[in-house]
């Protein structure tokens, strides 16, 4: 004799195991896809401070850039100045020699003496100290009258635009002293640079 199962009773024990694995595997998608979030929030999180680390080194990239166009934009309009001022065959060149402060420093005065005007180009002067600039004086016979006050560069090298100076005197020398910050009236400090005209 056989035993029979009720009907539909064997459809039911197939039916059981479906149902246990479906909340089961739906639970490990839910994790697995918690999990994904997590990790892709954290890649995101990453990348986005990656992003503004890389935001902040091209700006400053740019900001140096700026800078320099601008030191360059500086460089080609001296150099432009000097040019016309060579040009000019009224203008005299003045060199001026280092003297004992500073024995290898040289500069060159390129002077107008109809418009009473001209520019300073020296090399080889050591940077001033904190509380110090230098000054460039022109000489009258024993009278010095300031010609404008200017810094090194960290190359050594300086460039000044003379103010007009007086119609009243007759410059003959032009030399360069070490000063306090802000300058003087008379000169005070040591001579650095000394040309007659």
């Amino acid at each position: 004799m056989s035993v029979r199962e009720p009907p539909g009773e064997s459809a039911r024990l197939v039916a059981r195991p479906r149902r246990r694995w479906v909340p089961w595997s739906l639970g490990a998608a839910a994790l697995a896809a918690a999990g994904l979030l997590v990790v892709v929030g954290w890649q995101l999180s990453a990348t986005r401070a990656e992003l503004r680390s890389l935001e902040g080194r091209v700006a400053a990239l740019q900001a140096t850039l700026a800078q320099r166009q601008e030191i360059l934009k500086e460089a080609f309009a001296q150099r432009d100045e000097a040019l016309r001022l060579l040009a000019d065959p009224q203008v005299r060149l003045v060199r001026l020699a280092g003297l004992p402060p500073s024995p290898s420093a040289t500069g060159r005065v390129l002077w107008d003496p109809v418009t009473r005007t001209g520019i300073l180009l020296a090399t080889g002067l050591p940077e001033a100290p904190p509380d110090r600039v230098y000054e460039l004086w022109a000489i009258a016979g024993a009278e010095s009258v300031p010609a404008g006050l200017f810094s090194v560069s960290a190359g050594r090298r300086a460039f000044l635009r003379l103010p007009t100076l007086p119609e009243v005197k007759a410059f003959d020398k032009f030399a360069v002293t070490l000063e306090p910050t802000g300058g003087v009236e008379k000169p005070t400090g040591p001579m650095y640079l000394l040309g007659g005209v």
